[in-house]
């Protein structure tokens, strides 16, 4: 049997280590587009397709509306000419097909789905009938699921009765996520450390580009341009007001919370069933401007991302009358217990508003989505059928019943393990040994 393992050189060794633990009787391979950690020829193929003449016309395994949907989705190929997004997207298509078919993989593990390549690696694993694992961190300390792309997956070993602990971890208002507890720690220090990192990101990324002979690397050419769009002059400060709660007095309209979520990310890229929806920024202000004077409307920064956005769109909801900003480091869950009614994408406090009874409406169907307190929409869903869901469930209390069933469908989508992010694993540590022992033991089955 073989695996290939999609890594990049930042996490290899977790994604090697974990690769080796879950399938240990394997001839085990790296499969990439770093040229100085793949072992499968990828980049040199990648390259050698992009001096030649190909065209759409050289690519049959994808129509035309399947590679736009790629483009779209890659926050690298959305932002480059089309013509040059399409010859880079045809290239590294061809020279993906090519390695698998010189080595014959039964298995690919990966992190989820996240940009273009790793996109074309998993239609192609469907297509050649090729068992695809992907993995992704949890809200829920110390569990992971695996999803291709944000979609439900649900654990058949998953035992029926629901784990008491997170349950009740999850209710309480002070709980916080562990990749979210630096950042609440200590917030003004956060938000300059991501300022002066996103800022000293452009030179290194541009300086990568040239100087590491892989130019057009999609890791160092997409980080540049994030960067270089999300890049503050000044130190940014909170854009939210102290005095939110007092816009919540308008008994006419309700009061909707749009809780901000990290862009471009890989939760709304590919996660986002509707591609008409991955466009985060244009639905967000295309949705104020059509129900600003419907709703109260309420926006609150991830703690996470603060100074991490364009200048222009703090400056801008700063400055927009037709919202109020809450202070970033506000408490969320004491924010649900003002409001009426979450707008998210895919967002966990989505599911922090549905277990507290509080309903949520999404242009996207997120993994957490079930029961009737949860509603899909589009931009043109009118306003009076929002107001007759929110109305339905208005001051309606949650019972426990209720809770478990919504706690339950995702219970059973999670597989216990601590998936650690931002390339600080380190297989010295004795922990993160056991945590990606862990998570390879929980997948075994699958």
């Amino acid at each position: 049997m073989k695996t290939l393992c999609y890594l990049r050189p930042y996490n290899k060794d977790q994604l090697l280590t974990f690769t080796k633990f879950l399938r240990p009787q394997d001839h085990i391979k790296i499969f990439c587009e770093h040229s100085l950690v793949d072992q499968t020829n990828l980049p040199e193929i990648y390259y050698q397709n992009l001096k030649k003449n190909l065209n759409i016309n050289n690519i049959i395994d994808f129509n035309k509306s399947e590679i736009q949907e790629i483009i779209t989705r890659c926050r690298l190929l959305r932002n480059i000419e089309k013509k040059q997004a399409i010859k880079h997207l045809i290239s590294m298509a061809l020279a993906i097909k090519e390695v698998l078919k010189i080595e014959k993989p039964n298995y690919l593990i990966m992190q989820t789905v996240d940009n273009y390549i790793s996109d074309l690696m998993h239609r192609y694993c469907k297509k050649n009938t090729i068992k695809f694992i992907g993995m992704v961190g949890t809200p829920f300390n110390n569990y992971f699921r695996v999803t291709s792309q944000g979609e439900a997956n649900f654990n058949k070993q998953a035992k029926n009765s629901i784990d008491k602990k997170i349950f009740k971890n999850m209710l309480n208002r002070s709980y916080v996520p562990n990749f979210n507890k630096k950042s609440v720690v200590n917030p003004k220090k956060s938000v300059f450390i991501r300022w002066i990192r996103n800022s000293i990101k452009i030179p290194f990324f541009f300086l990568k580009k040239i100087f590491s002979f892989d130019y057009y690397n999609y890791h160092y050419w997409q980080n540049l341009i994030v960067t270089k769009s999300n890049f503050n002059l000044f130190f940014p400060t909170d854009p939210g007001r102290n005095d939110w709660e007092n816009n919540l007095n308008f008994k006419s309209r309700y009061n909707l919370y749009i809780p901000l979520q990290m862009y471009p990310e890989a939760t709304i890229d590919y996660a986002c069933q509707d591609i008409k929806y991955v466009d985060y920024y244009k639905n967000l202000f295309l949705f104020i401007k059509k129900n600003h004077n419907k709703f109260n409307i309420f926006i609150k920064e991830h703690p996470n991302i603060m100074a991490l956005r364009p200048a222009s769109f703090y400056k801008s909801i700063k400055n927009d009358k037709r919202i109020t900003v809450i202070p970033t480091y506000e408490n969320s869950n004491y924010i649900l217990e003002k409001i009426d009614c979450t707008l998210v994408w895919t967002g966990t406090v989505g599911f922090d508003s549905l277990i507290r009874g509080v309903p949520v409406i999404s242009f996207c169907k997120p993994y957490y989505a079930s029961g009737s307190r949860f509603m899909t929409i589009k931009q043109e869903t009118q306003t009076s059928k929002i107001y007759k869901h929110i109305k339905k469930f208005y001051k309606k209390k949650i019972t426990l019943s209720e809770q478990k069933k919504i706690f339950k469908y995702v219970s059973r989508q999670l597989y216990k393990g601590h998936f650690k992010y931002h390339g600080d694993w380190s297989s010295n540590n004795k922990n993160d040994l056991k945590d990606i022992k862990q998570m390879a033991n929980s997948i075994k089955n699958l």
